[in-house]
């Protein structure tokens, strides 16, 4: 048995403990919001929420945006058909603050306006409607005015793009990245996803006028992230750009849960359970570093390595030990391991690792055939 501390296997959970707990309380909070707006979207919201996980854990603005996108959502729900000063400032406030912690969630502030217009509320009593507006757009702006001041103290403009000229580049041809791509998608990482936006489109047949606004601001935030050259977010897991749309997705999920028709019930439950369980294996190959990171995947590591986690559990730390001795010059030994890693499955950071030592060795035939083997993995690749 390994006498090793707990500290020693994991080193980083003391240092992390602090995020952990802002993340259990956002997330806790998050899934109450949205089981307000839907009874039931707080199972659903935790399965498609899964790749907020990662993010959480990290010094970036994503648990913030899902804990706000929710209460944005929670706090129009109750105004919605109403002028009460009071819920729309408080909206307000909410959607400012959710709009600053990813700019391009600014976009959201707009969705209440497109309820009203498709319902026509501002005919029904245009003073009231046009007072209680103008007092949700002051709240949201109560929260932008910090952002715009310190915009200027460091840009020089009080409206600019932190990330700089030409970050965003129209036509927006990265969208099917954005959904589909092995790299980091929202679609493919947590399909979950994709049944939920289908429980979104799916009822806009019957009451449009509730959902079209919230679709179209979901497609807005897909065109505006497909327009960025690094619409994948580098080192991402699912895609982190569009993970304040998560909400909304929930809501589709928990819409569909609502059938009154027992057996959609149970088939939805039952495809929830097999995205989650797909979604939480990918969390695990890609925490561990048990696939690329900011790479595409091969069909094997996409879908074969999953079942094979185990046998990959092995295979990751041997070339990582490789790696390790590599650095200590002791290349024989290097070379003996890394042969030894096929036999867990092809890796391609054990072919890229071995070619040198084969060249340097002058056993060119093996360092053929790690080449052609490489190529053959790189060729498998998928979008």
């Amino acid at each position: 048995m390994s006498n090793l501390a707990p500290a020693a296997v994991f080193p980083s959970l003391k240092a992390r403990r602090k995020s952990i707990y802002v993340f259990v309380l956002f997330m806790a909070l998050g899934f109450a919001v949205v089981d307000r707006v839907a009874p039931g979207g707080r199972h659903l919201a935790k399965v498609a929420g899964v790749d907020t996980v990662n993010y959480s854990l990290m010094p970036l603005s994503h648990a913030s945006s899902f804990l706000f996108g929710s209460l944005f959502l929670l706090s129009w729900w109750k105004v919605r058909d109403g002028t009460k000063l009071k819920g729309w400032f408080l909206l307000g406030m909410v959607g400012g603050i959710f709009s600053i912690c990813r700019w391009q969630d600014v976009l959201y502030l707009g969705g209440p306006i497109l309820y009203d217009l498709f319902n026509r509320h501002p005919f029904r009593d245009f003073r009231g409607w046009l007072r209680s507006r103008a007092v949700y757009a002051t709240g949201a702006l109560m929260c932008w005015i910090p952002q715009i001041i310190e915009w200027k103290m460091i840009y020089g403009k009080y409206l600019t793009l932190p990330q700089g000229g030409g970050f965003i580049k129209f036509p927006p041809t990265h969208v099917p990245d954005i959904l589909f791509s092995t790299r980091g998608s929202w679609f493919l990482w947590p399909p979950l996803i994709i049944i939920g936006i289908a429980g979104l489109v799916i009822p806009v047949t019957r009451n449009w006028r509730l959902y079209v606004p919230w679709v179209s601001i979901v497609v807005l935030e897909l065109l505006v992230i497909g327009a960025m050259d690094e619409w994948h977010g580098r080192d991402t897991f699912g895609s982190r750009y569009m993970l304040a749309n998560t909400p909304v997705a929930a809501l589709g999920l928990a819409l569909l849960l609502a059938s009154r028709n027992q057996q959609l019930r149970c088939a939805f439950v039952g495809i929830s359970v097999v995205c989650a369980l797909f979604t939480s294996l990918f969390l695990v190959q890609y925490t561990m570093k048990r696939i690329p990171q900011n790479e595409p995947l091969t069909p094997t590591q996409l879908f074969q390595e999953k079942v094979q986690i185990v046998r990959v559990a092995r295979r990751k730390p041997l070339v990582r030990g490789d790696v390790a001795a590599l650095e200590g010059g002791d290349k024989a030994v290097v070379l003996e391991k890394l042969e030894q890693a096929p036999d867990l499955g092809e890796d391609d950071v054990a072919l890229r690792m071995a070619i040198p030592l084969y060249l340097a060795k002058g056993d060119s035939a093996k360092a053929n055939q790690a080449q052609v083997r490489l190529a053959a993995i790189r060729a498998a690749r998928l979008p």
